[in-house]
């Protein structure tokens, strides 16, 4: 008995040594960083709301292929990886009727754990100009290693999809990928960095439906008046185009139609050169979020930037300088009126990532920097939201200020406020008569405001653009610019 105590510590004792060594056997199988490939792709700009993929390669480089299938029909990888708040996961699919959807997901990852089956694509090193888990001096290296080696890269490709909810730069999270050896006995953390970002811009909804309808002068399908054509004074002629349905009969030019064998119509222009200046409040009254259906739930600021660059777009393509002047507590952004081309992308670049804060609007300070800023006369669109009754004064004050430049409010109104107005059922009687108690407060401060021989213009915040275009066309007619 004293015998077999010692022998069953032995017996022990080597089993623990069996284990030690496989697991540095095991160990030594996982792949290093200098081994491992990991290429991350999305889209560097996206529109907010969009769906896009996110694709991750992870990409083995070994002498042969053999060392590839040795190394990795036997190992299994995780990857584990986060993305920022401001994007939400999702899956896209076919219902049963064919129609595609979109279904939001309450949690979304790689699959965790599962064996990845490998595949050889085409030689010639790592890809280029991508992120490795080594970091940027461990992509080189890589690179050069596996040139001089001739290795053959063997990838496993994971995608995630993703819609976009917030504007701004969004840094993506980082990934981390969890290569365990071939018993399972040994696994490795290895963390790409950080360093890539999403740029989330204006959706821009309905931008080349607006740009081609002011192209073709329809107003009337923007819900515009239509602007007449007048010879002499502020308007001259431009050219002939085609006549397309919805163009006045008395604008076909009749001699032109003769010759061309099709309706054609003169096409006059005011002056050009006018200057337009967007100031969007990115103050506490922009925070509200806006719920329609079929529309995405955006806040008014979300809504106004895309408006405003909607209608930056349609009135440089008619000639106009256009500059915006972004405001809260102090200056967010600055661009100063020009109708370059590259002067919409100068506004979007400006505007895309801001986010409306909890503090009220200064439309005094802002519109006295403005002044300051720009001396020349200028129709000022404040793309904004009517103040509550203990501070409309105080806006109407400020707008009385206004200075040498053309003043028009627009106020970005609540949807769902004019839906609970608008329900006439039993059961939503309280809520309507205190939607339309709401709507007699806003329409007085309405009143206020229009009080100060300024234009003001009461916009549906899902469909701004067409009434900012209205005002901006009244202002070029009324010759005040």
């Amino acid at each position: 008995m004293g015998a077999f105590v010692p022998f069953v510590g032995l017996l022990g004792l080597a089993w623990l040594l069996v284990v030690v060594v496989l697991i540095v056997l095991d160990a030594r199988a996982v792949p290093t960083a200098d081994q491992l490939l990991v290429v991350r792709q999305t889209p560097r700009v996206v529109g907010l709301d969009a769906v896009f993929t996110e694709t991750v390669t992870i990409g083995f480089l070994a002498r042969t292929g053999a060392d590839a299938k040795a190394a990795f029909g036997r190992m299994s990888l995780e990857l584990h990886g986060s993305m920022p708040a401001g994007f939400v996961p999702v899956e896209l699919g076919v219902d049963a009727d064919g129609e595609p959807f979109v279904e939001v997901l309450d949690e979304l990852s790689f699959s965790a754990g599962q064996r990845l089956e490998l595949a050889e694509v085409a030689s010639g090193g790592a890809p280029r100009g991508k992120r490795s888990a080594g970091g940027r001096d461990g992509e080189r290296r890589v690179e050069a290693e596996a040139q001089e080696q001739r290795a053959q890269p063997w990838t496993v490709e994971l995608q995630r999809t993703w819609r976009a909810h917030r504007r701004g730069r969004l840094a993506l999270g980082r990934l981390a990928l969890l290569p365990t050896g071939p018993w399972g006995l040994a696994r490795k953390r290895l963390v790409l960095g950080a360093d890539e970002v999403v740029q989330v811009e204006p959706a821009l909804l309905g931008l080349s439906r607006t740009l081609a309808l002011v192209a073709s002068e329809r107003w009337q399908d923007l819900g515009l008046n239509r602007m007449r054509n007048r010879r002499g004074g502020q308007t001259e002629f431009e050219s002939l185009r085609d006549y397309v349905m919805g163009d006045e009969p008395r604008a076909i030019d009749w001699k032109a139609f003769a010759r061309r064998g099709k309706p054609t119509v003169r096409q006059y222009e005011p002056e050009r050169g006018q200057e337009v200046v967007l100031l969007f409040d990115c103050g506490r009254r922009m925070v509200a979020p806006v719920h329609e259906p079929g529309i995405p739930e955006w806040s008014k600021l979300d809504h106004a930037l895309d408006a405003g660059l909607q209608f930056a777009a349609a009135v440089l393509s008619q000639g106009d300088r256009v500059g915006l002047l972004a405001f809260g507590r102090r200056l967010r952004a600055w661009v100063a009126p020009a109708r370059s081309g590259g002067q919409f992308a100068r506004l979007k670049h400006a505007i895309f990532d801001l986010q409306p804060t909890p503090d009220e609007c200064d439309l005094s300070a802002a519109l006295a920097e403005l002044s300051a800023r720009h001396r020349r006369k200028a129709l000022v669109i404040v793309v904004s939201d009517v103040a509550d009754p203990d501070h409309v004064a105080a806006q109407a004050a400020a707008l009385a200020r206004g200075g040498r430049h053309r003043l028009v409010f627009a106020a970005m109104n609540d949807p769902d406020l004019l839906r609970a107005a608008a329900d006439t059922t039993p059961e939503a009687t309280g809520l309507r008569a205190a939607a339309l108690a709401e709507l007699a407060t806003r329409q007085a401060s309405l009143d206020v405001l229009r009080g100060q021989r300024i234009p003001v213009v009461d916009l549906d915040s899902t469909r701004a653009a067409a009434p900012m275009l209205a005002a901006w066309f009244q202002e070029r007619r009324a010759g005040a610019l």
